[in-house]
């Protein structure tokens, strides 16, 4: 519990990490692929969805891969009063649930790296006695990408859909402000280290690290979009002085002030899979589609529904 508290408390104060950051622009972000936000918004102001829609859902299993200190936050379940602080796609295993669709909650290990995780990951697919339909949060998405180009095709053609949310395809200044400095990286680093992962974890985030994998692999990407259905899921929150209304603020302060409309952690035009579909939600930040916080209504159910009703006119 020490370790996560410190390792949030440097989340909490990004300027000390890296203040001549903010000079310039590190990377301008590219998007590629088609804006779906309209039809997103179209669906979710259905008052009655067609419940049949759903029913093709019971021939799949949905498998629903955490992200970044994913472990943590779920560890903080058993703090006494600790309220709905430790949840973790409750809300989209509840709603899952109520549909009877089958899902399960991928244990990875999530200060690992995305090679490790994405054995995990590669190992629940395989044990499905179904088609796979997958949805990943934050770093939780690049352990995803990892698990589908680099498992056999076998794996790919199982997997039928993919939901990325809040991912940070194109890496975010966020952590290369965590590695920059020196001091500061040795403590991420023993910090990662003491919650049982490595520094390759926050190294695969950055964005050289990102650019190069992109870069590596575009031609493999595009060809695992063509078999699966993926629909990229990004939000941003604007930093609004002298208010506060995100538990990330600080952090959302942080990158906008490089440029970036972000979410707390990650740049929105970062977490576009190239050539992918993709969402855009404006005012929601990186921890509020994956539970809830003091500062937001988000309807993360309502958004699993709607995500879903689009996923049915695709399969």
């Amino acid at each position: 519990m020490i370790q996560i508290l410190f390792l949030v408390g440097l989340l909490s104060f990004p300027n000390v990490l890296s203040a001549t950051d903010q000079k310039k622009l590190p990377v301008e972000f590219i998007v590629n692929g088609k804006n779906i936000t309209d039809e997103y918004k179209t669906t979710l102001k259905q008052e009655k969805p067609d419940q049949d829609a759903f029913l093709t859902f019971k021939n799949y299993k949905v498998l629903l891969v955490p992200g970044f200190l994913s472990n943590e936050i779920r560890d903080l379940k058993v703090v006494p009063h600790s309220g709905k602080v430790g949840d973790y796609f409750d809300d989209q295993m509840k709603w899952l649930k109520s549909q009877e669709i089958d899902h399960l909650l991928v244990e990875i290990n999530s200060e690992e790296t995305n090679e490790f995780n994405a054995k995990l990951i590669r190992k629940e697919i395989e044990n499905s006695d179904r088609p796979v339909i997958i949805i990943s949060h934050s770093k939780g998405g690049l352990d995803t990408l990892e698990a589908l180009l680099f498992g056999d095709e076998a794996i790919r053609t199982k997997v039928k859909a993919w939901v990325p949310l809040n991912s940070p395809f194109q890496g975010t200044p966020l952590a290369d402000a965590f590695l920059k400095n020196q001091i500061v990286r040795y403590m991420v680093e023993k910090t990662v280290e003491a919650l049982g992962g490595k520094i390759g974890s926050v190294q695969s985030m950055t964005l050289n690290a990102r650019f190069k994998y992109q870069e590596k692999n575009q031609i493999q990407i595009k060809a695992l979009l063509q078999k699966t259905k993926t629909i990229s899921l990004a939000t941003w929150k604007k930093h609004e002085s002298n208010r506060i209304d995100s538990t990330l603020e600080l952090i959302i302060q942080y990158i906008e002030s490089l440029g970036y409309e972000n979410d707390g952690a990650v740049p929105w035009k970062s977490a576009v899979l190239a050539d992918s579909e993709y969402v855009v939600i404006e005012g929601v930040d990186h921890l509020m589609t994956i539970q809830e916080t003091p500062f937001s209504s988000f309807d993360r159910t309502k958004m699993t529904e709607a995500l879903f009703l689009m996923l049915a006119k695709r399969l």
